[in-house]
């Protein structure tokens, strides 16, 4: 008996402990990645389609204070869920007053399976207010570069 507590104690301490340790650390030790800009990136007034089939044109409908913008796809097996997911929960953490000066704008690198409705659908799984875009892959592809 003693050594079948002995396993289920070291069951639940050992992921326990593990867990503990990967919360520590210093914060000062990790290099900040990016690249320094020149000047602000201009974004091109190129008008694309919003999920209610109007016109959106990054350089001219983002009038928040901040605007967050992703170049995605729906079917992303991975990181485009990930990244809106922390997006989502990131929105939820701000007051009422910081969160009608965030725009989340989704725009998709796949505008042959993402539609108005498949883009709606999918961002409504986020958070309703997030605006999806799409247009003719080439003309996405200008304004990204």
């Amino acid at each position: 008996m003693a050594g079948r507590t002995r396993r289920a104690w070291a069951a639940v301490l050992l992921p326990a402990a593990l867990l503990l340790t990967a919360c520590g650390g210093d914060d000062d030790d990790v290099p900040l990645a990016g690249a320094v800009l020149d000047k602000p990136y201009a974004v091109p007034a190129t008008a694309l389609t919003d999920t209610d089939g109007e016109p959106y044109s990054l350089a001219d409908d983002t009038d928040k204070r901040l605007t967050l913008v992703f170049f995605g796809y729906t079917h992303c097996p991975d990181i485009c869920q990930v990244v809106m997911s922390t997006l989502a929960s990131a929105m939820t953490r701000l007051d009422e007053a910081d969160h009608e000066q965030v725009d989340v704008v989704f725009v998709t690198t796949d505008p042959e399976r993402d539609t108005e409705k498949v883009l709606r659908n999918y961002l409504d799984r986020f958070d309703p207010s997030f605006v999806g875009v799409t247009g003719p892959l080439d003309t996405i592809i200008e304004i990204g570069n």
